[in-house]
C-alpha cells in the first residue's frame, strides 16, 4: 500500500527515503505551521491519481505582514 503526501498541492514524496523505510515524505512541516490536514482513503478524485491506498493533504498557514509567534516551554525537574 502506498500513501501519497501532498503539501499545498505539491507532491511531497521522496522515493529514495521510501526505499530505506516506511517514511517517504520529504518535508515535515512544524506543527504550528499546519493550518489544515486531510486524509483521503476512498474514492478520491483523479488529481490524486498516483496513490493506491490514500492521500495525506497538508495545507500550510499563509503569512501576513504582521508579526505572530508561538511560545512553548518544557521544564523537567
Amino acid at each position: 500500500m502506498e500513501l501519497n503526501f501532498v503539501i499545498d498541492g505539491i507532491d511531497n514524496n521522496n522515493q529514495s527515503i521510501a526505499s530505506q523505510g516506511n517514511q517517504k515524505e520529504a518535508l515535515k512541516p512544524q506543527v504550528d505551521a499546519v493550518q489544515e490536514f486531510k486524509v483521503v482513503t476512498n474514492g478520491f478524485p483523479a488529481e490524486y491519481g498516483r496513490s493506491s491506498a490514500g492521500v495525506v493533504n497538508v495545507t500550510i498557514k499563509s503569512g501576513t505582514k504582521d508579526f505572530h509567534g508561538t511560545l512553548f516551554e518544557f521544564v523537567r525537574n
